[in-house]
C-alpha cells in the first residue's frame, strides 16, 4: 500500500514525492506525510506533492506546517485552448473553480513551491509556461485580465 511504502522510505531517510491532483487525493497524501512526521519527528527528510491542481484551502497550511514542497506544473493551464473550454469549472463547479492552480495561497501559507515541467511532453516552451503562471491566460488570450490572476505567481516568485 502507498502508505506503507511512504513510511518505509521515510524511515530510511528518503524523500518521497507523491503525485496528487484533486483535493481528496492531496489530503490523503498530506495525511500520509503527517503520519511519517509523527513516526519520525526529528527527521530532516522533506517530502513533496506534485501537480496539486486543486488543493482544499484547509490543506495548504498543513503543507506548510509539515515542510512539504509543492511541485507545480504551470504549463498545465495551457492545455486548455480557451477559458470557455477549460475543464476546471466542469470538474469542480463554479464555486470551487478558483481553487485550481492557486499558487498565491501556497506562497501565502509559506509552502516552498518548486516549478517543474512535463516539457517537452505537451508544451515545448519554458517561457510560455512562465507566462501562464503569471498572466493566467489561455492560449487564445482569454480572459483579458487573466483567469483568477490574483491566484497566480509573480515574476519574482518564478
Amino acid at each position: 500500500c502507498l502508505r506503507q511504502q511512504a513510511w518505509l522510505a521515510d524511515a530510511r531517510g528518503f524523500n518521497c514525492c507523491m503525485n496528487a491532483e484533486g483535493d481528496a487525493a492531496i489530503r490523503r497524501c498530506i495525511d500520509i506525510f503527517a503520519e511519517c512526521r509523527k513516526r519520525h519527528p526529528q527527521s530532516v527528510v522533506r517530502h513533496s506533492l506534485s501537480d496539486l491542481e486543486c488543493p482544499h484551502p484547509n490543506d495548504i497550511p498543513r503543507m506548510a506546517e509539515l515542510g512539504l514542497f509543492a511541485e507545480v506544473y504551470a504549463q498545465i493551464l495551457l492545455l486548455n485552448t480557451c477559458e470557455a473550454e477549460a475543464y476546471m469549472r466542469e470538474r469542480y463547479g463554479e464555486g470551487r473553480e478558483a481553487q485550481f492552480y492557486d499558487y498565491a495561497a501556497l506562497f501565502g501559507a509559506g509552502v516552498t513551491v518548486t516549478i517543474g515541467t512535463d516539457l517537452p511532453l505537451f508544451i515545448p516552451s519554458v517561457p510560455d509556461s512562465m507566462y501562464a503562471a503569471c498572466s493566467r491566460q489561455f492560449p487564445d488570450g482569454s480572459p483579458v485580465n487573466g483567469w483568477y490572476r490574483e491566484r497566480g505567481m509573480t515574476r519574482q516568485q518564478l
